[in-house]
């Protein structure tokens, strides 16, 4: 809905009262609805435009990224972003009490006047609590030397759960993006990494009076089997070009080939459309080859062959026929 719309992208409580029974109101009913209700629907929206804005920082300038924000001692809480430490908290018009809160820090009370359609901007300067270590007659500030930072990626965001080794001793990174190491003074290298992003190491100086400040910025690993991301992209579109080329290279030369195959074929002797049996039959060879139908073919072959012939006849000329035909 539009109120938890704007309470996601806001943080501000806002309540709605429902005046019927129905959840959907008649479709004829619908513009009169819309003309009546648009006025407070606007003024609903220039409120966005007020309120108070502004950063949590503390005396040495540094941002406070877990800072917490009370408005008359309410229990709804307010907070600020996790990379600048920015604030953005939209009220009505009236007089408030801001209550910043930081662990080893002192709370700061902050009062403001809200006018309409004006948004108010408040930079908040939070004092660091003392940490000393008393005994019976000395007292002695506490000397915490080590390493102590920040772990962001390229775009100034906190990476939790970052890896961070020194020689012999790790430590991780909190959902902030924060750590911190013990360590005696001298010179360290630190390597800090984290899943997915490329790790990266430093060469760090310890102090004897404070823990050094580090920060770390770690760069998204974008490597695909090894390889750079744009790399593996030029040489998968190669390969794949390449196998195209084999497969249209294949298809070419099989299509080439049956296409002078069709152009040389045999007709086929199958009946299609008329019935040849009988030129089949006057053409068919035998199957001895042809010295068998040599052998079949016995008898001459005469044009007149319907003409008979008288036995007795003496005559020259069937004698040499008869001779002939019997050689």
């Amino acid at each position: 809905s539009l109120l938890n719309n704007l309470y996601i992208q806001t943080r501000s409580i806002i309540m709605s009262a429902r005046l019927s029974c129905c959840h959907f109101v008649p479709i004829h009913d619908v513009p009169d609805l819309w003309m009546s209700s648009l006025s407070s629907l606007m003024g609903l929206l220039s409120s966005f435009t007020q309120g108070v804005k502004g950063r949590v920082i503390d005396d040495r300038g540094e941002v406070m990224r877990e800072a917490r924000i009370q408005v008359n001692s309410s229990l709804h809480e307010y907070r600020v972003t996790s990379n600048l430490a920015y604030y953005n908290i939209i009220l009505p018009p009236g007089s408030y009490q801001l209550q910043f809160t930081c662990r080893h820090h002192e709370v700061a009370l902050v009062d403001v006047v809200v006018t309409p359609k004006v948004m108010l901007e408040y930079t908040v300067v939070m004092k660091r609590l003392p940490v000393n270590v008393y005994s019976s007659d000395i007292q002695t500030p506490l000397k915490l030397t080590g390493i102590s930072g920040y772990v962001i990626d390229s775009g100034s965001h906190p990476v939790p759960n970052a890896n961070v080794k020194v020689q012999n001793t790790s430590g991780a990174s909190d959902m902030e993006g924060f750590f911190w190491i013990p360590l005696a003074q001298g010179e360290y290298t630190v390597h800090a990494e984290a899943e997915g992003y490329n790790s990266v190491t430093k060469l760090v100086s310890v102090m004897s009076h404070a823990a050094s400040k580090v920060v770390f910025k770690l760069t998204r690993d974008q490597q695909v089997m090894g390889l750079p991301r744009l790399v593996f992209i030029f040489l998968a579109g190669m390969v794949g070009m390449m196998f195209l080329g084999i497969f249209l290279g294949c298809y070419l030369v099989c299509k080439r080939r049956k296409l002078s195959e069709d152009g040389f074929s045999l007709l086929s002797q199958r009946n299609s459309f008329f019935d040849d049996d009988e030129e089949k039959e006057l053409f068919k060879t035998p199957l001895g080859g042809l010295s068998e139908s040599r052998k079949l073919v016995t008898h001459a072959y005469h044009d007149e062959s319907d003409i008979e012939y008288d036995d007795n006849s003496d005559s020259e000329e069937d004698l040499m026929i008869i001779d002939s035909v019997k050689k």
